[in-house]
Parts: structure tokens; sequence; C-alpha cells
């Protein structure tokens, strides 16, 4: 019965589960859209965490960055290369990055850790606290 349970738990979670990939998928997509404005001109060249696959120049690759910076992989040091500063970069060149990329990185993971990581748990224990309380009026 709790196997059971659980993957009734999981069936009656993917309706409410849908609505949180999207409104994921939207912070997503702001956090990846704020990176490519602001840090979209920065010099890989002398990065030392950006990448090929790691950076914010197009949309693609700025959305793939978030995701994976929101699962805690090098984010300091792709941070460190996002507040780069000559003789690193060129400011005639606009190619540095900004003072306050550290005010970003942190809101990204308190956003994305935080804040959506709870709500997932939460729906799941809701829905899985609403299965057996009907689970226990059947047996009455």
């Amino acid at each position: 019965p709790g196997l059971q349970t659980l993957a009734r738990t999981m069936g009656f979670a993917m309706m409410h589960l849908v609505n949180f990939v999207v409104l994921m998928l939207v912070i997503y997509f702001v956090f990846a859209v704020v990176g490519m404005f602001y840090f979209g001109k920065v010099n890989v060249a002398s990065a030392l965490a950006l990448n090929d696959h790691m950076h914010f120049a197009n949309f693609p690759t700025a959305f793939c960055s978030v995701y994976v910076l929101s699962t805690g992989e090098n984010w300091p040091g792709v941070m460190a290369d996002l507040t780069m500063a000559p003789p690193l970069c060129s400011e005639e060149a606009g190619d540095c990055g900004v003072w306050w990329a550290p005010l970003w990185f942190i809101g990204m993971q308190l956003v994305v850790n935080l804040t959506l990581m709870n709500t997932f748990v939460g729906i799941v224990i809701k829905i899985f606290q609403d299965m057996r309380e009907n689970e226990k009026q059947l047996e009455l």
C-alpha cells in the first residue's frame, strides 16, 4: 500500500507540478534575459569559469547557464568572472563585468534554490497528506 500511495501521489501531483515547472521556466527566462543584458559582452577569453558552454552572449546558452548555475555548479567562479575589471578587459570595448554581479547571483540562488525548491517539496508533501486523509476516510 505504501508504494501504491506514493505512485498515486505523484500522479495527482503532476497537475500541480506542471504549473510549478512553468513558473520555474519563467523565472529562469527572466534571469537569463537580465544576464544577457548585463553580462552578454563580458570578455570570455580572459575569464576562468566562463567558456563556450557557460556565458550570456545568446539566449539559449544564457538559459542553460542559469540552469547550471542554479544547481550550484561553479557559481562563485562565474560570479568572479562577471565582476571582471581592467586590465583583464577593456572599458572602451565594453567587455568588462559589473560590480553588482554578486547581487544578481545571490538573488538567483535565493529565488531558485530556497523559494522554488521549497515550493516543489511543499507541493509533493501537501498532495501526499491529502492522499493519506482520503485513504483514512475511505477506511471509515
